[in-house]
């Protein structure tokens, strides 16, 4: 047995104890339970549905996010874009230096050209997450639009 099982086998614990059942008298005070297995009389009331306002401020929310995805997107593009030919010059000179070198025999090379620079590209791809948001934006747009006609109409039937 380890040290924490002794130690809960140590702490004494409250031992609940079985009282009678008394009988209801008139003088005795009433202790306003229930009675186990009954239920209440009066049916719960149904639970409050999210207003017109949460789902437009989502759907408001959701839509700008989405707008902001696009334009990180083209902005991302558009600086690879701009920082291609700098870095595709800038590896080719680096391995022709390299290329030269082993071709001279060199005892120092210079530094070995990593990778090639990948062209950067564009594609419909791309653009996949940010119009999921869109869609469930508009979603909840119209969510919103249905919970305030709902709204007004129970309004004005009452």
């Amino acid at each position: 047995m380890g040290a924490g099982a002794e130690r809960r086998a140590q702490v004494a614990r409250p031992v609940r104890v079985k009282q009678e059942n008394k009988q209801a008298t008139p003088q005795s005070k009433p202790t306003g339970r229930r009675p186990t297995g009954t239920r209440p009389a009066a049916p719960q009331r149904a639970a409050r549905q999210r207003g017109p306002r949460f789902f437009a401020t989502f759907g408001i929310m959701g839509v700008v996010f989405a707008v902001l995805l696009i334009f990180t997107t083209i902005s991302r593009y558009t600086t690879n874009h701009n920082d291609y030919p700098h870095k595709l010059s800038a590896y080719t000179a680096a391995r022709l230096a390299y290329e030269k070198a082993v071709a001279q025999h060199a005892h120092i090379l210079p530094k070995a050209p990593g990778a090639a620079p990948i062209a950067p590209t564009l594609s419909a791809s791309d653009f996949f997450l940010p119009a999921l948001y869109l869609v469930l934006s508009l979603a909840y747009l119209g969510l919103a639009y249905r919970a305030n006609r709902m709204r007004r109409l129970q309004a004005a039937s009452t």
